[in-house]
């Protein structure tokens, strides 16, 4: 009997769970029922106002038929956007389409007139910003052609010095002004006047090694001597973030801020800049790769190595490096990266796509696996850097997209790759600054 009575109680039990269970789903769909009609009530009076221009009262009445989770909540932030646009409030139309991005319900014209919006206020980062999401949701078209359209944007400045060199975050340049060497902004005014007879670039650190009276000194960022050459180098080559690497009875080695021999037992012919925790070495007529602690990466095995605008070989972990007769792509330990060797080749500037020669001089591209991704056909190039190459096309300079597509097309007389979205360049026989606007990634 007790088992009985138990099985009684489940089914009671049960019974009621079901029971309650329905009346829970029948009082849903009322209240989605009646949260439908309240909406369409609220939109239809909103709809009345807006027919009359009365957005004021329009407004409020859309936003509260948005706090009902209907199926018609897309097409009333549309009727929203409308009055936005009518009543001339463009930041609540271009917030909303943010929200509708976010939520991937903006369609493609939404992108393209909030864009526009953004451009008119020469506000392009959130304009570009925008455009990418669109591009993700909407990956051929017109918000692809407008994100390209204004992907190059830049300005350049002539300044007064006849040569500037670049350097990695292009705060401080080095600049010559005919004369002699000081340093410029990235705006080309000199702030540390011409007065030296060399001048390095500035490292991380805010040190630079400079020249005066045939006399080395470091300095830091504000001109004011930190240190003196009391050893009498003949030559500087750079300062990395540690040491000044320096000439002295014809050889390169490692020196203190203040010209005290830092590493006496690396001796070299020629080095590059250190990265990427090594750099290249020559010694005869060879070169090989030196990891910072001055062990040997590799044996002096190669005929050439590849420098770039910053003097250095390794970017990224990959240099190029001439063996045999052909150029490859190595890494920090001397591995190829990939087989194929080229008659002619640039160091990479960046992670991106690396200037190559054939056998007939011509330049073209390759991607970091080896593919050729841009055909030979410029008469000289440097690798990419910030989305954009300089490349020579008889006498003249102008840098291309990666799609191969003439972006600046200033006559320069010379080029240097972008880094920190600053590029040197030569223009009616003074120095340039061409400043890219939008930085992207």
């Amino acid at each position: 009997m007790k088992g009985l009575k138990g099985k009684r109680l489940v089914v009671m039990v049960i019974l009621v769970v079901l029971l309650a269970f329905g009346w829970f789903l029948s009082v849903r769909s009322a209240s989605g029922i009646d949260d439908e009609r309240t909406q369409a009530g609220l939109v239809e009076s909103a709809d009345a106002f807006a027919e009359r221009e009365l957005y004021i009262r329009a407004i409020p009445l859309y936003k509260q038929a948005l706090g009902y989770a209907t199926d018609a909540v897309p097409q009333i932030e549309k009727k929203l956007q409308q009055v936005y646009l009518k009543q001339g409030d463009t930041d609540s139309y271009v917030s909303l389409t943010q929200a509708r991005a976010l939520a991937q319900t903006a369609e493609e014209e939404e992108y393209l007139k909030a864009a526009e919006i953004y451009f008119s206020e020469n506000d392009l980062e959130n304009a570009m910003a925008l455009l990418k999401k669109g591009m993700a949701q909407y990956p051929d078209g017109p918000v692809g052609e407008l994100y390209e359209d204004h992907r190059y944007g830049y300005s350049m400045k002539v300044t007064t010095a006849k040569e500037i060199l670049p350097t990695s975050g292009n705060k401080l340049m080095p600049a010559y002004d005919g004369t002699a060497w000081g340093y410029v902004n990235a705006s080309g005014k000199f702030v540390l006047p011409a007065v030296y007879g060399a001048a390095t670039p500035f490292n991380s650190g805010g040190y630079a090694v400079v020249s005066m009276d045939d006399t080395y000194y470091t300095i830091v960022d504000t001109g004011e001597k930190y240190g003196i050459d009391e050893t009498h180098v003949s030559d500087v080559y750079g300062i990395n973030e540690a040491c000044v690497i320096a000439k002295y009875n014809d050889k390169y080695s490692y020196y203190t801020k203040d010209f005290n021999p830092a590493a006496p037992d690396m001796q070299f012919d020629e080095v590059t800049m250190n990265s990427c925790g090594v750099f290249a070495a020559r010694n005869g007529d060879k070169w090989a790769v030196i990891q910072d602690d001055g062990e040997a990466a590799t044996d002096y095995i190669y005929e050439d190595v590849a420098v770039n605008s910053l003097n250095q070989a390794f970017v990224n972990n990959a240099a190029m490096v001439k063996q045999d007769g052909l150029w490859y792509l190595v890494d920090p330990k001397g591995g190829k990266v990939f087989e194929t060797g080229f008659a002619d080749a640039k160091a990479p500037e960046s992670s991106n796509y690396i200037a190559v020669a054939n056998e007939q001089g011509k330049w073209g591209f390759i991607d970091r696996q080896g593919n050729l991704v841009i055909d030979y056909q410029y008469d000289d190039a440097f690798s990419f850097s910030n989305h954009l190459a300089a490349v020579k096309i008889v006498d003249t300079w102008g840098y291309i997209s990666e799609q191969n597509e003439m972006v600046i097309t200033e006559s320069l007389e010379s080029a240097l790759p972008f880094h920190n979205y600053i590029a040197q360049a030569q223009f009616l026989e003074n120095a340039a600054l061409i400043t890219l606007e939008y930085k992207q990634d």
